[in-house]
């Protein structure tokens, strides 16, 4: 298969940023959310690449800065969510629980096709995931669903 943009993203930022598209863009927002959103919403062909290291939305987060023996996120670059070791802790063990919701490891590769199958189906809420949005995005989560389901032409019950 071949797309004309692989995005790549931690498996925390593959299921929130469908919250973001439940909302539309939010201005002034600190990391590249929006962007990555943008694609996404459109419909265009990509992919996906999983990982847990700094990924395509990281890339432009104010909160991320260049440290030369980088952190458990990645080389060269820190973040303030790699200094506190609760926020690593919980963000490697959600990462864990969608990998295998999902049936994906690090540096999976998946279609934008088999990504929404996948999400739609395996995580029907975001509730227990913090860091994909929690309680307070779940609306917004399941409303993502459903415009992406339209922009993609899939059947609304998979």
């Amino acid at each position: 298969m071949h797309n004309s943009v692989r995005i790549r993203l931690r498996p925390y930022h593959i299921t929130g940023i469908i919250a973001f598209i439940g909302t539309g863009p939010r201005d002034g927002h600190f990391n590249g959310a929006n962007s990555i959103a943008e694609i996404i919403a459109r419909g265009t062909g990509f992919e996906i690449e999983a990982t847990t290291k700094f990924d395509d939305i990281c890339v432009s987060c104010q909160k991320r800065y260049a440290r030369s023996q980088g952190s458990v996120w990645g080389k060269h670059h820190s973040c303030v969510s790699a200094e506190n070791p609760e926020v690593v802790a919980q963000v490697a063990e959600e990462n864990a629980y969608i990998f295998r919701a999902l049936g994906l490891q690090e540096g999976s590769i998946i279609s934008a096709r088999e990504w929404l199958t996948l999400v739609s189906e395996k995580i029907p809420d975001i509730q227990n995931l913090p860091n994909s949005g929690g309680c307070a995005e779940q609306d917004n989560y399941l409303k993502g669903i459903a415009l992406l389901k339209k922009t993609y032409h899939l059947r609304a019950n998979w």
